[in-house]
């Protein structure tokens, strides 16, 4: 009796992985957010969901996988639209905050 309940605990846990690695990959390429980053001045992020945050420092974007927490210094943002923000200004870091679908 042990032994099919283990059984059946580790096919449950297999079959949630799998659920897991399904939806992320729901989230096609045209979804994911696309990052380009030129020489820690320059940043271009497409696929975006919005603007959360924005000053000098800090900018955080939503996107379908969470959210992008941008760190620098005199940042800029010089175009934000329904499909990119292209950030401007001392760029340090690029960071996930609470990424979604993670394993």
């Amino acid at each position: 009796m042990r032994n099919d309940l283990q059984t059946t605990v580790g096919e449950v846990n297999q079959k949630q992985k799998r659920a897991r690695s399904s939806r992320l990959s729901l989230l096609n390429d045209a979804e994911k957010p696309c990052i380009r980053w030129w020489g820690g001045e320059l940043m271009e992020v497409e696929n975006h969901c919005g603007v959360l945050e924005f000053t000098q420092n800090c900018i955080r974007l939503y996107s379908k996988l969470g959210i992008l927490r941008i760190e620098g210094r005199n940042m800029d943002i010089r175009l934000a639209d329904c499909e990119s923000v292209i950030i401007y200004g001392e760029i340090c870091g690029l960071f996930y905050e609470n990424l979604k679908n993670k394993g």
